[in-house]
């Protein structure tokens, strides 16, 4: 039976915890099988795999038996304290709180609980807000990274938190044990709140030609013979020679121009 069942009760009220009949399902988490006593009824409203795993034809279906060896056993518990309460409450017990939160939105993902998933996602943004706490630590962003897909919601707001929250000097030390693809994703993010580039704004490569240069003591390209204070001093016969890179007085590309990839685009 395929994991995308459809929930009978699609669009009812989720069943009242006084409401709640006796049948139980004893999911079994991590390697020791830490069990776990959970309405059938309420996990099954909540959860499009229990509802395929627990009442479609697998063995599970005949027991009430699920085993979960791969997941954490912390991370189920703010799951089955969820179901009950709608409160993210184990996530004071860790140490890392961050990282704890990426584990159950990725469990939430897992085993399609929406609900949990935006409430994980809910305690991360406030601790941004309120507390103007960093996403994660590099490790946390990796298990973030390597557990969701590009676009997936727990990316953009670690992106974007990151990118809003973090100061440059802060992150300047240790920016490179982070995910290569989050970097990128931060610096798009940021690419996007640049402004506009102003009408009269002179770019340092159009300022100054030396800016770029290394120099030694026998170097002599900045005893004054600076480059061009702006692009319109450019001798036209050298944009000629550009070729592909030239642009017109405005900024424009000439026609037939080729732009890198990435570049103007």
């Amino acid at each position: 039976m395929p994991l995308t069942a459809t929930r009978v009760s699609l669009g009812a009220e989720p069943p009242s915890l006084h409401d709640l009949h006796g049948s139980f399902a004893t999911i079994h988490v991590g390697q020791n099988k830490h069990p776990f006593l959970v309405h059938k009824e309420l996990i099954c409203y909540h959860s499009d795999f229990f509802r395929a795993t627990l009442d479609g034809s697998f063995n599970e279906a005949e027991n009430n038996v699920v085993d979960l060896p791969e997941d954490d056993v912390e991370v189920f518990k703010d799951f089955e304290t969820w179901l009950y309460t709608k409160k993210l409450l184990n996530v004071k017990k860790v140490t890392q709180k961050s990282l704890h939160l990426i584990k159950v939105f990725i469990f939430a993902d897992k085993i399609r609980v929406l609900g949990l998933k935006n409430a994980t996602l809910d305690k991360l943004r406030m601790r941004a807000t309120k507390d103007h706490i960093a996403p994660a630590t590099p490790d946390a962003i990796h298990y973030a990274w390597e557990n969701t897909a590009a676009g997936s919601p727990l990316r953009r707001l670690l992106t974007d938190i990151f990118a809003y929250n973090v100061k440059p000097e802060s992150a300047e030390e240790d920016i490179l044990a982070y995910p290569i693809e989050f970097i990128a994703d931060v610096t798009i993010v940021n690419m996007r709140r640049l402004p506009i580039r102003l009408k009269d704004e002179i770019a340092p490569f159009e300022h100054d030609a030396t800016s770029y240069h290394e120099h030694d003591s026998s170097c002599s390209c900045c005893s004054g013979s600076r480059g061009p204070e702006t692009a319109e001093e450019t001798p036209q016969s050298d944009l000629d020679t550009w070729g592909d890179w030239s642009f017109s007085k405005k900024g424009k590309k000439k026609k037939g121009d080729v732009v890198a990839a990435g570049v103007g685009n």
